[in-house]
């Protein structure tokens, strides 16, 4: 019994550390997705949607490599 609780707190401990980079994770997605989002709006803008298109583009594709959708 006494070994179950050290292991069990030995984990929680061991997870309480990759909260940080969980939460850096989750902050950049929501960001790329912001971006991804904006670009895709300002596509439909004259020649500068050229532009736009390649850039939206590039973050939805690095979205979807993040999540591991490809």
């Amino acid at each position: 019994m006494t070994t179950l609780a050290r292991d069990s707190s030995e984990l929680a401990r061991k997870a309480m550390g990759v909260v940080p980079w969980m939460a850096g994770a989750t902050v950049l997605l929501y960001a790329m997705g912001y971006v991804d989002g904006s670009v895709h709006a300002a596509a439909f803008v004259g020649e500068s949607g050229t532009v736009m298109n390649f850039v939206h583009e590039f973050f939805h594709h690095g979205r979807h490599v993040a999540l591991m959708c490809h």
